[in-house]
């Protein structure tokens, strides 16, 4: 499942067994140019996506494993490592 911090938590108190996996930017700062690369939001909905990251990050540490997604291919591996360690 793909889902907010919320979602997460919630998924937490009805399945406690749940493995959380948080995947994020490697800096707030390289969120923003992604975001300025896509050119798909409004400055005003940025600026509401890099406040929304601010808070989820302060929520990183109520997963069982974090995910810095600084090169794709590599978060990738990392994913998969945590997935086969589950299994």
């Amino acid at each position: 499942m793909c889902i907010d911090v919320k979602g997460a938590a919630c998924v937490s108190r009805r399945y406690p067994q749940a493995i959380k996996i948080f995947i994020t930017a490697p800096s707030a700062a390289v969120l923003k140019r992604r975001l300025e690369a896509r050119g798909s939001e409004i400055q005003k909905d940025m600026q509401l996506r890099l406040e929304r990251a601010r808070r989820e990050w302060a929520q990183a540490k109520a997963y069982d494993h974090t995910i810095v997604n600084d090169r794709l291919s590599d978060a990738f591996k990392k994913l998969e490592s945590v997935i086969k360690k589950i299994q």
